[in-house]
């Protein structure tokens, strides 16, 4: 039961990250519109910041599938036993609230009408942005990884199930 509860936790900080990153990256967004100057650099973290959004998002939505579907999973009680997911969500609560300081630093930054004080505001202030990369990197590498796994240990089960001389069998016996 307490796996569950970690899991579900871990889903839930996943949701946060994704609605902050969203917000994040229409903050940019905006502040580009009003910023001539740096347009390009801002839309370029912007884009950054929507692309994690989604990958987390589907990769949260995929492990929330796989886990309703499965029981008995030993990817996912070995989740659950060393607490990966503990480990994910510290990292998207840490980029989560950082994201979230930085949509309201560039919210108020896009208020000003003038190109010179934004470009140089978004210079001053694009390392709270650019800072995040790597650790949004890591997020989606380690969800990436957990999946991938599952993926591999779905694809030995359906070896195991299917008489070996099965043409699906062979094939998936050439994937691995």
């Amino acid at each position: 039961m307490a796996e569950i509860v970690g899991i579900v936790a871990s889903a839930a900080a996943l949701v946060q990250l994704v609605r902050y990153g969203k917000k994040s990256a229409h903050a940019l967004y905006q502040f580009s519109h009003h910023a001539g100057v740096s347009q390009i650099d801002v839309e370029r973290c912007a884009n950054q910041i929507q692309s994690f959004s989604l990958i987390v998002g589907s990769a949260r939505q995929s492990l929330d599938q796989h886990r309703e579907d499965c029981t008995g999973s030993a990817v996912l009680d070995f989740i659950s036993a060393h607490r990966v997911f503990d480990a994910i969500t510290i990292d998207a609560k840490s980029v989560k609230i950082r994201l979230k300081l930085a949509a309201r630093q560039f919210s108020s930054l896009a208020k000003g009408k003038r190109t010179l004080p934004a470009f140089i505001n978004w210079w001053l202030h694009k390392d709270a942005v650019v800072s995040l990369f790597p650790e949004m990197e890591r997020i989606k590498t380690n969800l990436m990884l957990i999946i991938l796994v599952i993926q591999l240990e779905l694809q030995m089960k359906e070896i195991k199930v299917r008489p070996p001389t099965s043409p699906e069998i062979k094939t998936l016996e050439n994937n691995v």
